[in-house]
C-alpha cells in the first residue's frame, strides 16, 4: 500500500514546491540581511515542520479527507465568523495574533472549501452527470461558496474573495457545469463590476484598484510600493542584481520586504552568476563572510542612481518616480550643496578645467613618469616648450615625504590648504610649477 501511495505522488510537483521554498527563503535572507527581522528564521522552522506533515497527509485516504471535509469547513466558518471582532491589522480584521504565531482563517478556507465543495458536486452527480445543471442543486453548491466568501468580504478582503470566484469557477467547469451558466456568470460579473466599484466598494479599495492601474498618480504615497516593485524587477531584467545587490532591496526602498512583496527581492538580485561563483568558492574556503562584503560592495549599480540635483524630493532629477531611487545621502550630497561649499569636489573640479584651458603644456606636453620607486606617491611630469608641469598624487592615509628635487616650489593647484612644501598630505593632489 505505501510503495503504491509513494509510487502515486507527483514527484515533479513536489521537487518544485521544495524548490520554490528554497529560493523563498534565499530571498528572505536577502531581505532581511543586517536586520533584526526573524522572518526568515520563522520560514526555515515551519519548513522543516511541514515536510514531515505532507508526507503524513500523503499516506491519508482521500476519502478519509473527503468524510472529514464538512467538520472542517464548519471549524473554518466559525473562525471567520470569531476572527470579526479581532483587533483590525492595516485595516482588516483578519488575523488571530497568538503572540507566537498570526494565523489568517481565509487561507484555511480555502482548502476547506475546495474540500468541501469538491464533496458536494461528487455526491450531486452521483444521481447523473447531468444533476449539476439543476438549478436547485447549482444554487446548493455556490451556497458552500457563498458563505465563507461573505465573510471575508466583511473582513474585509477582497483579494481573497475574488481568487474564491476564480477558483470556483474553474471547479465548477470541470464538473462539467453547462456553458450557458459559465457564459451568463460572465456577463453578470461585467455588468456587477463597475455597479459593485461605484456603489459597493468603500473608498480605500477603489484607491488600490486606481493606484494599480496607474502607480504614478501618487508615487510617494498609496502607490509608493507598487512603483518601488516595479523598479526593482526592472532593475534585475531577466538575470538579477545578484543576491545582496539590489538597490531597492538593499537601500530600504522596498517595504515591506518580507511579505507579498517579496517577488520583487527575486525580481531584482536573483541569478547573478558571478556573485554565485564566489559565494561558492567562499564556502569552499571558509571565507564566507569576506564573500558577502564582496558582494555588497560590488554590486554593479551602487553608483547609477539619479543625479542629486538638490535635497528635494528624488534629488530634483524628476518630478516621477526614477528607474532607481537617489542615494539616501541625497540631503547632504548635491549640486546645490557643492555650490554654496567653495571647498567642493565640484568646484576643484572647476578649478582644474580652468587649470586646463589656460596652461597649454598641460594639454599638449609630453608624459614623463617621475619617482618611479616612490611607494606612496604616483608623479609625473609634462613638458611643452621648455615648460615643465608637475603632478603628484599621494593615494595613501599617511603623510609622504617627497625628495628634496622634487619639492612643490610653486603650487598651481591643490586639494588641501597647508603650507609644507615637502610632504604631501594623505589623498593629496598637487599641481606644481616646475
Amino acid at each position: 500500500m505505501k510503495k503504491k501511495i509513494l509510487k502515486n505522488i507527483d514527484w515533479g510537483i513536489f521537487i518544485c514546491c521544495i524548490l520554490l521554498s528554497i529560493i523563498g527563503m534565499v530571498a528572505l535572507f536577502s531581505a532581511t540581511y543586517d536586520s533584526e527581522d526573524t522572518s526568515l528564521q520563522r520560514q526555515i522552522i515551519w519548513f522543516v515542520i511541514c515536510i514531515p506533515i505532507v508526507f503524513i497527509i500523503i499516506f491519508i485516504d482521500y476519502e478519509a479527507i473527503a468524510k472529514i471535509s464538512p467538520i472542517f469547513y464548519g471549524i473554518v466558518l466559525i473562525l471567520l465568523v470569531i476572527v470579526l471582532f479581532t483587533d483590525p491589522v492595516n485595516g482588516a480584521t483578519s488575523w488571530f495574533d497568538l503572540g507566537f504565531l498570526s494565523i489568517q482563517p481565509a487561507e484555511f478556507a480555502k482548502i476547506a472549501v475546495i474540500l468541501f465543495l469538491a464533496l458536494v458536486l461528487c455526491k450531486i452527480q452521483e444521481k447523473g452527470k447531468d444533476e449539476i445543471n439543476r438549478p436547485t442543486k447549482l444554487l446548493l453548491a455556490l451556497a458552500v461558496v457563498a458563505i465563507p466568501v461573505l465573510l471575508i468580504i466583511k473582513q474585509p478582503d477582497y483579494g481573497t474573495a475574488a481568487a474564491f470566484l476564480v477558483a470556483t469557477v474553474m471547479i465548477l467547469f470541470t464538473a462539467g457545469i453547462n456553458k450557458k451558466y459559465i457564459i451568463g456568470t460572465i456577463l453578470l460579473v461585467i455588468i456587477a463590476v463597475p455597479l459593485l466599484y461605484f456603489f459597493v466598494l468603500p473608498e480605500h479599495a477603489k484607491e488600490r484598484i486606481e493606484v494599480f492601474l496607474n502607480p504614478e498618480s501618487d508615487p510617494r504615497g498609496s502607490g509608493y510600493n507598487l512603483t518601488q516593485s516595479k523598479l526593482a524587477i526592472g532593475a534585475g531584467q531577466l538575470t538579477g542584481m545578484g543576491l545582496l545587490k539590489g538597490n531597492q532591496t538593499q537601500l530600504g526602498f522596498l517595504y515591506p520586504k518580507t511579505t507579498d512583496f517579496i517577488f520583487s527581492v527575486i525580481g531584482e538580485e536573483m541569478r547573478d552568476v558571478e556573485s554565485l561563483n564566489l559565494l561558492r568558492q567562499a564556502a569552499e574556503s571558509g571565507r564566507m563572510d569576506w564573500a558577502w562584503r564582496g558582494v555588497r560592495s560590488k554590486g554593479r549599480d551602487n553608483a547609477h542612481t539619479p543625479m542629486q540635483w538638490d535635497a528635494s524630493p528624488n534629488g530634483g532629477f524628476t518630478g516621477g518616480a526614477p528607474w532607481i531611487m537617489v542615494n539616501p545621502n541625497v540631503q547632504e550630497i548635491n549640486v546645490a550643496a557643492a555650490l554654496r561649499d567653495p571647498d567642493s569636489v565640484l568646484h576643484y573640479y572647476r578649478a582644474l578645467l580652468a587649470l586646463r584651458r589656460e596652461q597649454d603644456v598641460l594639454r599638449y606636453g609630453d608624459f614623463s613618469l617621475l619617482l618611479h620607486e616612490h611607494p606612496q606617491v604616483f608623479a609625473y611630469a609634462r613638458t611643452f616648450e621648455g615648460q615643465q608641469i608637475r603632478i603628484y598624487c599621494n593615494f595613501t592615509d599617511r603623510d609622504a615625504p617627497l625628495p628634496e628635487a622634487f619639492c612643490k616650489e610653486k603650487v598651481l593647484l591643490t586639494n588641501v590648504n597647508y603650507e609644507k612644501t615637502d610632504v604631501l598630505l594623505p589623498y593629496e593632489a598637487a599641481v606644481v610649477m616646475a
